[in-house]
């Protein structure tokens, strides 16, 4: 839970809205196959899994995103987790890439 408030307060002191998902979770078998930890606030429908420990071995989503006066904008990273921080799985991406939609007919 306390990389998940440091992320909500950097955002929240940036003037977006609190962000209403847990910040990532484990991945596994499944794309969300629980796990005993995530990264997550302290909120009832977490339960325990927001004060389960951060182990090397685990692999984990980081998934942020806000919503600006021109819609959302998400990324989600994997990481595993090591004994002195973690891997990305690909390169940490730096810039945004617009994904155009089709316009509502």
């Amino acid at each position: 839970w306390e990389v998940d408030a440091a992320a909500r307060r950097f955002l929240t002191d940036a003037g977006y809205p609190e962000y209403l998902h847990a910040l990532g979770h484990n991945v596994g078998h499944y794309a969300h196959d629980g796990g005993v930890a995530m990264l997550c606030p302290r909120w009832p429908s977490y339960g325990e899994r927001a004060y389960g420990l951060i182990e090397p071995n685990q692999l984990l989503t980081i998934e942020l995103g806000v919503w600006t006066e021109h819609g959302y904008i998400g990324l989600e990273e994997e990481a595993l987790v090591t004994a002195s921080g973690a891997e990305w799985f690909w390169p940490p991406q730096t810039e945004p890439i617009l994904i155009a939609t089709a316009p509502a007919s």
